[in-house]
């Protein structure tokens, strides 16, 4: 029955219309900070929804692998500020979030800009375990891959929910690594 499933929120850049005004860039990200966010939360308050996920991509793209100058720390930082004031929240990466980094290197699974957008999103609060509790008390343990703490499971009310490192274009843990680091999670 529909009462008894367990709802949840998921964003991404293509949810948005093409002459959106909802974007990452500009004062303060002011649709997020004020639409969205808000938006996310009071459905989290109501009942309505037990977590959200973003499905990467929270830099803007350029196209091209290991070419864009916006892969800094303050970026991440900026947006790490900006999802904090979110419960619940569960961030995948996207390949605009490193891949495409200027600089990055794709033969490796410990470059910076991995390990900087893993710090800021996977391995500290409050993006590595939930914040408050689902709709009906329990607040399920999110399991991260090690090393890789990027992907992620976690079972609620008898259903897995994975978080996958699938990003577009030629990367580390679909095509460079020894294994499909997804593969062998699942």
């Amino acid at each position: 029955q529909e009462a008894d499933c367990t709802r949840f929120d998921c964003l991404d850049y293509t949810t948005l219309e093409d002459d959106n005004t909802c974007t990452y860039e500009g004062r303060e990200y002011e649709c997020w900070r004020d639409t969205i966010i808000p938006y996310m939360n009071s459905r989290i308050d109501a009942g309505d929804a037990a977590f959200s996920v973003h499905a990467g991509d929270f830099i803007k793209g350029v196209s091209a692998l290991q070419t864009s100058p916006r892969c800094n720390p303050y970026a991440l930082a900026s947006r790490r500020n900006l999802f904090s004031a979110i419960p619940n929240f569960l961030i995948v990466p996207g390949d605009n979030d490193w891949n495409e980094c200027a600089d990055y290197n794709l033969n490796s699974n410990t470059d910076p800009h991995q390990k900087n957008w893993r710090r800021n999103f996977a391995e500290a609060p409050p993006f590595q375990q939930f914040s408050t509790n689902f709709p009906g008390g329990d607040k399920p343990i999110i399991s991260r891959k090690d090393g890789n703490p990027e992907i992620f499971h976690f079972e609620y009310d008898k259903v897995a929910f994975f978080g996958l490192n699938m990003v577009s274009g030629k990367n580390y843990v679909n095509n460079i690594s020894p294994v499909d680091l997804n593969e062998e999670w699942l």
